[in-house]
């Protein structure tokens, strides 16, 4: 049998793989850039702790579970970038702010992680502070009542928190709320909001 000619790479040919290399390059770039993208307009996750529900567990956003004996119940330490829901949540029970009238009627409620507190209020709002450390620009969230978390740096300095003395409440559970007075950060109006402590 008679083998056919082998004929070297024409030119044509080179060229053709040398277009498909740059081509496969260019998309690996592209590839690359829209990850380092996507990672840049990541959303931001903050570590706090909520009661655990019997779900916690399984759940991805919990880090450690912790047993708080003085309450016979267990604390779920998580990343979150939203808040829990106050009663839907199926793995976190957040503690919670509450806004009253003067008559003692909820205006307003905020899902609360454990160990912190409200330090200012902005419409509708509330700001905590999450450093211990005296920074002149210490990171803070902004809690919409919907769980949703905005990120801030603040000076503490700013911030007034005054205990009041609650008004009569129609609470099943006012005996552990402590109320406190603060002005609106934007509108200066007085506002007054109850921290519902996360045991008796």
């Amino acid at each position: 049998m008679k083998l056919a000619n082998v004929q070297p790479l024409g030119q044509s040919y080179r060229r053709h793989v040398m277009t498909l290399i740059f081509a496969f390059h260019g998309l690996l770039l592209i590839v690359s850039d829209t990850a380092s993208a996507a990672v840049d307009r990541g959303v931001k996750e903050y570590e706090l702790a909520f009661w655990a529900k019997p779900g916690a567990g399984v759940d991805s956003r919990v880090i450690k579970l912790s047993p708080r004996a003085s309450c016979n119940r267990d604390v779920a330490t998580t990343r979150i970038s939203r808040m829990p829901a106050i009663d839907t949540d199926p793995a976190l029970l957040p503690s919670q702010a509450i806004e009253l009238t003067l008559q003692g009627d909820v205006l307003r409620r905020w899902p609360m992680p454990l160990y912190e507190r409200v330090e200012a209020v902005e419409f509708g709002r509330v700001l905590l502070v999450l450093s211990r450390l005296p920074e002149s620009r210490a990171p803070a969230i902004l809690i919409s009542t919907q769980g949703d978390i905005e990120e801030r740096f603040v000076s503490r300095e700013v911030f007034g928190r005054d205990s009041t003395q609650c008004p009569p409440m129609k609470l099943d559970d006012s005996s552990r709320v402590q109320c406190f007075e603060f002005r609106d950060l934007v509108t200066n109006q007085r506002r007054i909001i109850g921290e519902i402590r996360p045991c008796p």
